[in-house]
């Protein structure tokens, strides 16, 4: 099992740091697979053809991923190969292009197999602009997927494919569909349809339900659903007398079947191949272990395509596994039925729930209601399903009623917690650390035993290293204040977020014209994921909506005073709503919150309300911002006599030619310039002409479309900026995470000073 578990770490570690760091890690990384493999020349080369073959996969993707022009026009033939899982757009190939795979969005309806003709600008799949955010890049590369098409056209149905494969996905999905809508009603149909589909058919309010239950793993398609298809299909072809191992095939295959036709989702793909392990083991009459079969499981998979590694539903799907089949057997008690059952259901919960906060930022107490009551009563429905879809519906009128009955009973349960108002909770966004630190703390419960064996000297030694840890971050963070200043990415618009140890604020909020634009919401998930649990102020530059719409959803979370120019409380208050604590701020005036001054300008040059913008310039250790809203060239050119010179320029009005005048950015002379910009903007921001200015006086730019969130991390030792869409550098992450590393070496020096009694590490009993 080591060389597998090695080999494992290796496609890990191999992935993470082609995706995120430079190639040369990747040296390093074989480098230090040939020590640990040195003296096995055998297990050696296993192991560089695994690497090899990682490497060379993800070359091939990021090849096609690069070659693909982004909203370009194209006019194209492509075929439907699937449904997405929202069950709102298509899969296709693209015919004679590499048979690279697209999105395609439209309300027209297709069927599996149909050839259309797209006419269409192609969207390429970009990372999320804001760190910690679902990674629409990552989610489609992992399926192959290279970008989408949105047709303001509907496309036309041109022919039918003549793909078995194909033929063979729609009659399965077809009479899976066919089988629930003819036997249940509509709302049964949604919830079984679901389930055996991994399509989402759900309405809100059931989605709700179930993620406050915990039970979102039976409407993906889980490990569950094969292991009881396997058991269900091998009972039913036992009643043909035929072999144990013709029918294990047989089975298989089908499995197999159904899995290719639902898209192979990791979990089954995971579950499949643990399957055929032991099949082959039992048929070869060899040992296997589970835990070494889920290890080869995830290698293959991850051999298949590296992006499942990012994929949640591997990780889940692993995770939770590892769980069941390893710590779950060292905990469980003999002859305590219901106690294990709980314990199960709970030891999963826990170990999965770190993760479940990084990607969802939501946890749940009703997870014990959904995994000990309503799972059983799904395993038997999944059962039952499983028969109605094997026999005709003359025959099936028994299975139904039950199947019936004990979705009311979930129904009702459904209700029952409606009503007790059990329902998922937000919370912030683990970091890789905290994930890490979550994990030791669990493992120093799991190992407590080995806690009492310490005599009182150690005891006391791991007190003292908490109350550290605790006590040392606030005062580093008080002598040596680290500023992290994001300009976010929220669409067509701008907002700068300035984080402190004590105290945060927000210049501009972002906001859109359109009222069904979600920059508001995606806002507040992005601040929701980063644990920013208080914002004290919001300053406004204006009030145009994408400078200032969010600040009603802002309010809905943290109600902060609002700063601007005079009787702006009268604009927040008719044209938003909000009635905020309102502070008129004058021109020449200097804020001071925690270790960052702010300057304002205020030269209004008309009434119009770009050039009625406040101009602010904001002071952080040994570095200057300019933050200069929407104002045009010529309110630019108003202000030349003021100390305007900046390290940082937030480029007005979003590049626009209309600003950025050659003398203004001569003067200000930044070091780098930012421009917050969104993706495929309508206006055409930023103008060739604004960055053609940059370009002649050599200043380097960064932009929120292209690079996404950009964060510049300060304090009085260094200064860094990083954007999310940049690879990961050491020095970024050594100059933001300081005090907490300088913390770590100070904790690990005293322990290392004071000393050990008796076997600090060692104790007298085995750590498990």
């Amino acid at each position: 099992m080591l060389i597998t578990t090695v080999i494992l770490i290796q496609i890990i570690l191999t992935t993470i740091l082609y995706i995120y760091f430079h190639p040369i890690f990747i040296a390093l990384d074989i480098v230090a697979t040939s020590y640990i493999f040195f003296k096995d020349k055998k297990k050696l080369l296993v192991s560089l053809i695994i690497l090899f073959l990682t490497i060379s996969h993800l070359n091939m993707i990021n090849y096609k991923y690069n070659n693909i022009k982004d909203n370009e026009f194209s006019d194209i033939n492509a075929v439907v190969i699937n449904k997405n899982r929202s069950n709102k757009k298509y899969i296709v190939k693209v015919l004679n292009q590499n048979n690279l795979k697209f999105l395609l969005s439209t309300k027209k309806e297709f069927e599996i197999g149909d050839i259309v003709n797209i006419r269409s600008k192609v969207n390429k799949a970009y990372t999320s602009g804001n760190p910690y955010m679902f990674n629409y890049k990552f989610y489609l590369l992992k399926n192959n997927i290279y970008g989408e098409f949105y047709c303001k056209t509907d496309p036309q149905i041109i022919g039918k494919s003549e793909s078995y494969l194909l033929k063979t996905r729609c009659k399965i999905l077809n009479h899976i569909t066919n089988k629930f809508d003819s036997n249940f009603n509509e709302k049964e149909s949604t919830i079984l349809k679901s389930v055996f589909t991994g399509y989402n058919y759900l309405n809100e309010e059931d989605e709700n339900n179930v993620k406050s239950l915990g039970i979102s793993h039976v409407f993906a398609i889980s490990g569950l659903h094969i292991i009881i298809l396997y058991t269900i299909f091998n009972k039913f072809l036992g009643i043909f007398k035929l072999n144990r191992k013709i029918i294990s095939w047989i089975v298989l295959i089908l499995i197999a079947i159904y899995g290719y036709a639902i898209g192979l989702p990791s979990s089954i793909l995971r579950a499949f191949i643990m399957l055929v392990i032991i099949e082959l083991s039992n048929q070869m009459q060899m040992d296997w272990y589970n835990l070494n079969n889920l290890i080869i499981a995830a290698v293959i998979i991850l051999i298949i395509n590296p992006y499942n590694l990012l994929d949640v539903g591997f990780i889940f799907s692993f995770l939770a596994t590892f769980t069941i089949i390893y710590v779950y057997p060292k905990l469980k008690k003999e002859n305590k039925k219901i106690y294990n059952y709980f314990l199960l259901s709970s030891i999963v919960y826990i170990v999965l729930l770190p993760v479940q906060l990084r990607f969802f930022n939501e946890y749940t107490f009703g997870f014990i209601i959904g995994n000990t009551i309503i799972l059983p009563i799904f395993t038997l429905i999944i059962q039952l399903s499983a028969i109605v879809l094997l026999i005709p519906n003359m025959m099936n009128y028994i299975f139904v009623q039950i199947i019936k009955i004990s979705l009311k009973i979930i129904d009702y349960i459904f209700i029952t917690i409606k009503w007790l108002k059990i329902e998922s909770h937000t919370f912030m966004s683990f970091s890789i650390l905290m994930i890490v630190l979550y994990y030791l703390i669990i493992f120093s419960i799991y190992n407590r035993h080995y806690i009492k064996t310490l005599n009182d000297f150690n005891k006391q030694t791991i007190k003292n290293m908490l109350i550290l840890s605790i006590s040392l971050p606030i005062f580093l963070n008080t002598v040596n204040p680290v500023t992290t200043i994001n300009f976010v990415d929220v669409g067509q618009g701008d907002c700068l977020l300035v984080r402190q140890y004590f105290k945060s604020f927000m210049i501009d909020t972002g906001g859109s014209y359109k009222d069904d634009d979600k920059s508001g919401i995606n806002l507040m998930e992005y601040l929701h994921k980063i644990g920013l649990n208080n914002l004290e102020y919001v300053f406004l530059t204006h009030f145009d909506e994408d400078h200032s719409k969010n600040l009603i959803n802002i309010n809905k979370s943290y109600n902060p005073i609002v700063l601007s120019r005079t009787n702006g409380s009268k604009i927040i208050q008719t044209k938003y709503n909000q009635d905020n604590t309102y502070i008129n701020l004058k021109h020449n005036q200097l804020v001071k919150i925690g270790n960052v001054s702010i300057k304002i300008i205020d030269k209004p040059i008309s009434d119009e309300e770009n050039d009625k913008s406040l101009v602010y310039k904001l002071y952080v250790n040994d570095i200057s911002l300019l933050i200069t809203g929407d104002i045009s060239s010529k309110y630019e050119r108003n202000i030349l006599n003021d100390n305007i010179k900046s390290d940082v320029l937030k480029v007005s009005h979003h590049g626009s030619k209309n600003s950025s005048d050659l003398e203004f950015i001569d003067k200000v002379h930044p070091e780098l310039a930012i421009i917050s910009v969104g993706l495929r903007n309508d206006y055409g921001h930023p103008h060739n002409q604004t960055l053609d200015k940059f370009n002649k006086l050599n200043i380097p730019f960064k932009r929120t479309d292209i690079d996404g969130n950009i964060e510049i991390v300060s304090s009085k030792l260094f200064n860094t900026i990083r954007a999310n869409r940049d690879r990961y550098s050491i020095f970024n992450y050594l100059v933001k995470e300081q005090n907490s590393i300088i913390t770590t070496i100070f904790i690990l020096i005293y322990c290392k000073n004071r000393g050990v009694k008796n076997g600090f590490f060692i104790g007298k009993t085995k750590v498990r």
